[in-house]
């Protein structure tokens, strides 16, 4: 389990826990539920779900940057290593299938 050291650091990089989350929290669930086989969740998805955060891109972003996350729009490769579900790509890019 997490200490109060470890949320601590949560807060202080910005991870959100809001409940305006909620419609970003049900878009993911229905996606993952869709999933015939278990999901894969990687540790940065593993850690806000273990400390009772919503699973967001600006929570993801903010925790896997330490609280830096680069700009957006994020770059093609940045992009391409979050999890599908908190991908955005543009229109005009296409993603590599």
């Amino acid at each position: 389990m997490f200490t109060k050291k470890d949320k601590k650091f949560l807060k202080s990089v910005g991870i959100a826990a809001e409940p305006t989350h909620d419609e970003d929290i049900m878009k993911c669930a229905k996606r993952i539920a869709r999933h015939t086989s278990p999901i894969q969740l990687d540790g940065t998805c593993r850690l806000l779900l273990a400390v009772g955060l919503p699973l967001t891109r600006e929570n993801y972003l903010r925790l896997a940057f330490a609280g830096k996350p680069p700009d957006e729009p994020l770059d093609g490769e940045i992009e391409a290593e979050l999890p599908e579900e908190f991908q955005t790509w543009d229109s005009g890019e296409d993603k590599e299938e």
